[in-house]
């Protein structure tokens, strides 16, 4: 194994602090995203509470946002599990280089000794580099505008599907209850024809008695 702590020091402390600045980050991005939708919501929220009940709207808007967050990779436990790949990925490419550094170089000699250490920064700052550097901050912006525009449109696509199946719904009952007036109606006909009917014959009893004694 490779001698001296600065190897390692340096490999854990520029893999724990890329970690660090890959989570802050994606959370950073999330709560952007997140402001974003918060926005759009406000006004779609509005419209659509007339069309469905208030409580139904907010849990499908809730249980929505969060899996267009996942599939986006902004859910925190994607982030919490993209940070944990890095440090994976980052301990194998640290392991093969110490084993690398043991089998080529002589650990008794300093220049050798600072050769490496700068392998390791110079592994350091592409990760850094890959994962972390800020772009561009109009590309950024369009970039979360994007993702922004994809929940929304998956969000009406799920609320359009919801509010058919409840105008469906609502259709359905109005006939259900309309074919159950009808029926009780004309029950209620049948029963006043029935009436009529013995009505009919004890007025006939009584206007010709005679034809009982008879």
């Amino acid at each position: 194994v490779c001698s001296g702590t600065a190897p390692y020091a340096i490999s854990v402390v520029g893999a724990a602090g890329v970690a660090g600045m890959i989570y802050a980050k994606m959370m950073k991005y999330q709560i952007r995203v997140q402001r974003g939708v918060g926005k759009r919501l406000t006004m779609y929220k509005t419209q659509a509470s007339k069309r469905m009940p208030p409580a139904l709207l907010d849990a499908l808007m809730g249980r929505n946002i969060q899996a267009a967050l996942r599939e986006h990779g902004l859910a925190t436990p994607t982030i919490v599990m993209t940070v944990a790949l890095f440090l994976g990925v980052m301990a194998a490419i640290y392991t093969i280089l110490f084993y690398g550094f043991v089998a080529f170089t002589d650990q008794s000699d300093l220049d050798s000794g600072l050769l490496n250490d700068f392998i390791l920064v110079i592994v350091i700052v592409i990760a850094y580099q890959t994962t972390v550097a800020e772009t561009d901050s109009e590309a950024l912006q369009d970039r979360i505008e994007e993702t922004v525009e994809q929940i929304m449109v998956n969000l009406n696509n799920v609320i359009g599907m919801v509010e058919e199946q409840i105008v469906l719904a609502e259709t359905l009952v109005a006939k259900m209850r309309k074919q159950m007036e009808d029926e009780r109606g004309d029950d209620e006909y049948e029963s006043s024809d029935e009436y009529s009917d013995e009505e009919v014959q004890e007025g006939q009893m009584v206007a010709h008695p005679q034809h009982q004694v008879n």
